[in-house]
């Protein structure tokens, strides 16, 4: 069996639940994911420089 890619996506939204949640799911879909939630403008330019972003959602 082939290792799956890390997948990088970063999801801005307002609530930390919903993001949790969307993660959470696309996890027990079986993606291999690194994750991050940005809720504000300011830690979204900070994420956005920290990582090579694949999927923003």
């Amino acid at each position: 069996m082939t290792p799956q890619a890390i997948t990088h996506i970063l999801v801005v939204s307002g609530s930390d639940g919903v993001a949790n949640r969307l993660i959470g799911n696309l996890r027990n879909d079986g993606m291999q994911l690194r994750a991050a939630n940005a809720s504000t403008d300011q830690e979204l330019t900070t994420l956005i420089k920290q990582d090579q972003w694949e999927i923003l959602i």
